[in-house]
């Protein structure tokens, strides 16, 4: 009966972080606050010299499932300055270059129990979308400048692939795509082409939610395959976040016209929220992207 009521325990645990999410702690010990907000005490972790290291993120047993890792952050104001502050700092996923972050965000009555005689500014929001891996990720986060106080806390939730697919959406400046051939091999082999688009220049796609989007990306061999990349990814015209993948070569699919050889394919989960909205997708100005990356993007629905 014991046994019973302990899995009983862990089902609802897990079914909790599945709702509410995770919340994330640094590896070293880091100084920490309450903040006050809605009656609710939320802990974020200061940002010191040192920086924040969060390791195993994405590490749940989930796969063919994302992970979505909220990085909010907020910087410590006085309670009378009523214009907007600048406040910064770096992100490094893994072993990538790192990348930066800045927001400019006006002040709050928000206040922490450990330093009443300050305010905390409007939090500053970057997604990151991550596939599952057996031993998770790793982020690191640096301050840009070292006088000013910032606070970080990190939430993730796992983006179940929960429905079937309902059809492949067209970029809004419908362009020429790039055909993919794939033999697939077995019994009856045969031969299936795939139309995706070219991010040498950003896509834009319009969509109506609450839907949710699977978007699938690979990489065109014109150099030495790299193990990963990014992709940032924009909600209305506002940065939302970035997608990660890692990938290695296809030994099934080419270009069709060139006989270009391509990495697999890797995909990942955007929630679109209700309403009428447009998603573009970028290439960042980063080392790892010196390879043509193609993204292809199909729409889910619910079962």
């Amino acid at each position: 009966m014991k046994l019973i009521q302990f899995y009983k325990i862990i089902i609802l645990f897990f079914n909790i972080v599945m709702i509410y999410g995770e919340i994330h702690t640094p590896i070293d010990i880091e100084k920490e606050i309450s903040l006050i907000i809605k009656n609710k005490n939320l802990t974020y972790h200061k940002l010191d010299d040192s920086g924040l290291k969060y390791v195993y993120l994405g590490s749940e047993d989930a796969s063919g499932d994302s992970i979505k890792v909220a990085i909010y952050s907020r910087v410590a104001m006085s309670p009378k300055l009523s214009k907007s502050k600048k406040f910064g700092f770096s992100v490094q996923l893994n072993n990538n270059l790192p990348f930066e972050l800045s927001y400019k965000k006006g002040n709050t009555d928000i206040k922490s129990v450990e330093r009443p005689g300050w305010t905390y500014s409007q939090n500053g929001i970057w997604y990151l979308y991550l596939p599952m891996k057996e031993d998770g990720h790793e982020i690191k986060i640096m301050p840009l400048n070292k006088k000013q106080n910032i606070y970080i806390r990190i939430k993730s939730n796992v983006i179940k692939r929960k429905g079937k697919f309902s059809k492949i959406l067209k970029s809004v400046n419908e362009e020429e795509k790039i055909k993919i051939k794939t033999i697939k091999k077995g019994e009856n082999s045969k031969k299936v082409t795939t139309s995706w688009y070219s991010l040498e220049t950003e896509k834009q796609f319009q969509i109506q939610g609450p839907t949710k989007l699977r978007v699938f990306s690979r990489v065109i061999m014109t150099n030495e395959l790299n193990d990963d990349y990014l992709i940032y990814v924009k909600e209305d015209g506002f940065d939302l976040g970035t997608f990660y993948f890692t990938t290695e070569i296809s030994d099934k699919s080419i270009v069709s016209n060139s006989n270009e050889s391509v990495s697999k394919w890797r995909s990942t989960w955007l929630s679109v929220p209700e309403g009428n909205h447009y998603y573009s997708f970028i290439l960042p100005n980063l080392e790892q992207n010196n390879n043509e990356v193609l993204i292809r993007v199909k729409e889910w629905k619910k079962d």
